[in-house]
């Protein structure tokens, strides 16, 4: 990866509370595994997620992708 993309990721991640982006690594797998209609390994990958905000986020694109909009209702209220 380019110097100059990971340095503005780690300052993003950072911004958003974490400790490196590697901490979002997780969420950017099960965006994949969302995007390639898998959306069960999706979930069981974000919810490794360290970054709450990540995690949070990513639980609530899962959670839609398997028609359970009540909890991805629920994870969206937590990352306010």
């Amino acid at each position: 990866m380019r110097r100059s993309i990971r340095r503005s990721r780690d300052r993003t991640a950072k911004s958003l509370g974490a400790k490196s982006a590697e901490t979002y690594d997780r969420f950017t797998r099960g965006e994949i595994l969302l995007q390639r209609h898998r959306p069960l390994e999706a979930l069981t990958e974000i919810e490794q997620e360290p970054a709450e905000i990540w995690r949070l986020t990513g639980e609530a694109l899962a959670y839609r992708a398997l028609g359970r909009d009540n909890d991805s209702n629920a994870a969206l209220t937590q990352t306010d």
